[in-house]
């Protein structure tokens, strides 16, 4: 796998000591070089890999608190179960290259609706989710539609 490297720059303000701030071996990029120059060409015959981009993105709260916390966290709710068949349920219908990628987040700040979920960037959430929730899920995202009973209104964000 061949990479391209960013010739070595110092910014104007430090000088050419400034290099040494940071103990690189620096050089000096002039004003009359571009962007586009301040880059090593690509070898022959080499092309960008290209960067999936997917539909939508689904952040599953992870988050764990300890022992005896009065909100309790979606972690002990299930929600890495929850993160981990969305995950293969995805993988499995052929929506995890193009449609959809599923993700862990830390807290979602919506600890009173149970195990949550952030949809990008349609953002809005779902909540309360369960297991038995995934399949339906998994269906809409690949319909391109929401499971509406499961999405938070505006009165459960207030919440928290």
């Amino acid at each position: 796998m061949a990479f391209h490297t960013m010739r070595n720059v110092v910014a104007p303000q430090f000088g050419a000591q400034g290099s040494t701030l940071l103990g690189l071996n620096c050089g000096i990029l002039s004003l009359s070089e571009t962007w586009s120059q301040s880059f090593d060409p690509p070898p022959a015959g080499c092309q960008p890999a290209p960067m999936p981009q997917r539909e939508r993105y689904l952040f599953v709260c992870t988050n764990r608190r300890g022992d005896g916390d009065e909100r309790g966290s979606c972690a002990e709710r299930g929600s890495e179960a929850v993160h981990q068949a969305l995950k293969e349920q995805v993988k499995a219908c052929g929506l995890a290259k193009i449609k959809a990628r599923v993700c862990t987040a830390s807290c979602l700040d919506q600890c009173s609706t149970g195990v949550t979920i952030l949809v990008e960037p349609d953002h809005f959430f779902y909540g309360r989710v369960t297991l038995a929730d995934v399949p339906e899920i998994v269906e809409g995202l690949a319909r391109g539609t929401r499971v509406e009973r499961l999405v938070l209104t505006p009165k459960d964000l207030g919440k928290g």
